[in-house]
């Protein structure tokens, strides 16, 4: 076979090859969306192809390499027709430049939104960049970025960096997808993993199309490219991989399919200077970098749908780089050094990325304005497939009849073809509705059942606080009658011991008169106890001395030591003297209580009133400690409630009436404070009274 026609049959291969990664873009991206949106994604790829195609054949290739018709009056030695698969080649790149942007900007963008945004590839950013990168070829005039000697052997810049751009720009503009970024980006899964997979690997074989291809001719280079090609790929997958499972701790499907196209992107620069080792470091690096990049699109809350900025900008930016830190200078034999290489690669990719993200950004800014590129956001939510091609399936509608009952709250069966692909779907979401709704109306019974319950016991709960409230209302008004002859009882008995009796008279007295006063306090604790539960107890706070507060306390027990072998003491260790404020009588009170609690479990030992200060929490903590048999154990936890006694069984002098203790806990709570009891059979018993330090003015100005 002649040496023209063997170049023609081979970039004619390359072509269909390329045709074949136009079909994986496809698939790859149907599958990264929801299904509600995959005829649309699907659709932009075609019509992007149809369009993209013809403007460049028509247009554009005159902007990049000059009159095709020029290019055709000039024999070419590889073959007569040779011009034509040229003009195909290189408009299938210019096809693939406007393709990488559908993908990020899918779910929520329109399809005259993309098109006309693959027209600006199409007509403008790509033929001019082109020209500057890769003018010169075939004869056609040189640019000024190949003048200077930028390496881009199939794109890594042109194709990859300058779609990633205008990628970007459009996510910036659009926007992100309704609910991104409330969870995280993984909340959008794609319809069909098996799709995006396939699609992956049928972009693969044609990028072999893609680097092959770039030769333009047959040569003994294929045979290298191919072998990179290939190590490139497989590398940047592993280290996505790797990605994956430290950090995802899983083989996340998406991750690993982005590093190998960032690893295919990477080496497309540099794939026919690059050796087997620089080629599987070189897509290592630029799996790595993909992936980093995909974190950070994330973190910054961009939302980029297949990661088509982080595998084409990102791996492109690195494998245009590579060709200079990685690459043998030698086979080029541009008389660059390495570092001269370097900034030539910088500078065309700066040029590149400038030129393709500010005429974008500016061109979609200004068309936003007048034409949104976004469709709606019932549209979105409705789904691209219905709003722009009323193109539904038995899925779609499944879903939609079952989202619209979710939203009315109103289920009902779903009607179903008993043969249809859905049908055993329908028919078990139908038996489950059943069940549901059994369960509903069980349990609406219930619940009514439930409702007449609790009314039955808020009327219980009405009478029981109307009782309560009624017995409160008679023991004050039964306590005041009684208050008043009692009072008499008392005054009169004092009169009668001034009186000249006899020694029985005199007893008789006594104990008439010790008798009012116990009758005295009993009314005084239920008077107190009634305005605690209205709570129209009302302290008042005065400074007052402690150590006079527990020796008055002391003195109602004097008596009862001297008749009883009991010892009564007192302790206050408060360190540096403080005068303290508040409520001295309540107070007083609550000692008087809890001592007459202790005498009265009190045999024979003693009695203690212990006070210090608790540093820690600036609290004052008074104990009264006996020795006597202690508080039964079953009795402990209840015995500060209202009228319960720890042991009725002892009868003493006093003997209580089982308001004291209930009294005297609610009113240190009411003092801001708290009291605990602790008990040991046949050791005693500890009441701990601990209250805030309330200081004078003056000693807290001090």
């Amino acid at each position: 076979m002649p040496y023209g026609h063997l170049n023609t049959l081979f970039l004619t291969l390359c072509i269909l090859l390329v045709f074949i990664m136009q079909i994986g873009f496809l698939c790859l991206e149907a599958g990264a969306v929801r299904s509600k949106n995959n005829v649309n994604v699907a659709a932009k790829n075609l019509l992007d192809f149809i369009v993209v195609l013809l403007v460049y054949a028509l247009i554009s290739f005159s902007i990049q390499f000059g009159s095709f018709d020029t290019l055709l009056d000039n024999a070419h030695p590889r073959s007569p027709g040779y011009p034509y698969l040229f003009l195909m080649f290189q408009a299938l790149f210019a096809v693939t430049a406007s393709t990488i942007v559908s993908g990020a900007i899918a779910e929520r963008s329109s399809l005259k939104a993309y098109l006309i945004i693959a027209l600006i590839i199409a007509l403008v950013i790509y033929p001019v960049a082109g020209q500057w990168i890769w003018g010169g070829l075939l004869g056609t005039p040189k640019g000024w970025l190949s003048a200077l000697g930028f390496i881009d052997f199939a794109g890594s810049t042109l194709v990859h960096v300058l779609g990633g751009a205008v990628a970007l720009a459009g996510v910036l503009i659009i926007g992100p997808r309704d609910g991104f970024g409330e969870q995280s980006y993984k909340r959008f899964r794609g319809q069909n993993q098996v799709i995006t997979l396939m699609g992956a690997m049928l972009i693969w074989v044609g990028w072999f199309g893609f680097n092959l291809g770039s030769l333009l001719k047959v040569d003994t280079s294929m045979p290298t490219i191919m072998v990179t090609t290939m190590l490139g790929a497989c590398s940047g997958g592993l280290s996505a991989t790797l990605w994956s499972l430290i950090f995802f701790k899983k083989f996340d499907v998406s991750v690993i399919v982005n590093g190998v196209l960032a690893g295919l992107v990477g080496i497309t620069a540099g794939a026919h200077i690059l050796g087997i080792y620089t080629a599987i470091l070189t897509g290592f690096i630029a799996g790595l970098v993909c992936c980093a990049a995909m974190v950070q699109l994330e973190n910054w809350k961009i939302d980029d749908v297949i990661g088509a900025v982080p595998v084409h900008l990102a791996g492109g930016i690195w494998g245009t780089v590579a060709v200079a830190l990685l690459g043998d200078l030698s086979l080029i034999n541009n008389g660059l050094d390495t570092v001269e290489q370097l900034s030539i690669q910088i500078l065309g990719i700066g040029v590149t990325f400038a030129w393709a993200f500010g005429i974008s950004y500016v061109a979609l800014t200004a068309i936003n304005k007048f034409m949104p590129l976004r469709v709606s956001r019932q549209a979105e939510q409705l789904g691209l497939n219905i709003a722009e091609h009323g193109s539904t399936t038995e899925l779609t509608d499944l879903v939609n009849k079952l989202e619209k009952q979710a939203e009315q709250g109103h289920f009902k069966p779903v009607i179903h073809e008993p043969f249809s692909e859905l049908g055993g779907i329908t028919r078990q979401y139908n038996r489950v509705l059943e069940r549901f709704l059994e369960t509903q109306t069980r349990l609406n019974l219930n619940i009514k059942t439930l409702k007449n319950i609790r009314d039955q016991l808020q009327m219980q709960k009405d009478k029981a606080e109307s009782a309560s409230r009624h017995k409160s209302i008679f023991l004050t008004k039964m306590s005041h009658e009684i208050r008043t002859p009692l009072n008499g009882i008392i005054a009169t008995s004092d009169l009668m011991k001034e009186e000249d009796l006899s020694e029985d008279q005199s007893q008789y007295v006594e104990i008439i008169q010790q008798s009012g006063m116990a009758l005295m306090s009993i009314i005084s604790d239920v008077l107190d106890y009634s305005k605690i539960e209205s709570g129209k107890l009302k302290l008042d706070d005065r400074p007052y001395n402690l150590a006079v507060l527990i020796e008055q306390s002391k003195s109602v027990f004097i008596p009862e030591t001297l008749s009883r072998p009991i010892v009564l003491n007192s302790k206050i260790d408060l360190g540096t003297p403080i005068e303290l404020v508040g409520d001295y009588n309540r107070l007083r009170q609550v000692l008087i209580n809890l001592l007459g609690n202790a005498f009265k479990f009190t045999e024979s030992g003693t009695v203690i009133v212990k006070a210090s200060t608790v540093s820690e929490t600036d609290n004052l903590l008074i104990e009264v400690i006996d020795t006597g048999p202690g508080i039964p154990e079953d009795k402990l936890n209840s015995i500060f409630e209202s009228f319960e006694q720890a042991d009725n069984t002892y009868s003493r002098k006093f003997e209580g009436n089982g308001l004291g203790l209930t009294l005297s806990k609610h009113l240190v709570e009411l003092m801001g404070g708290s009291l605990t009891v602790t008990s040991k059979a046949n050791k005693g018993t500890t009441f701990a009274i601990k209250l805030p330090i309330v200081r004078q003015e003056s000693e807290k100005s001090d």
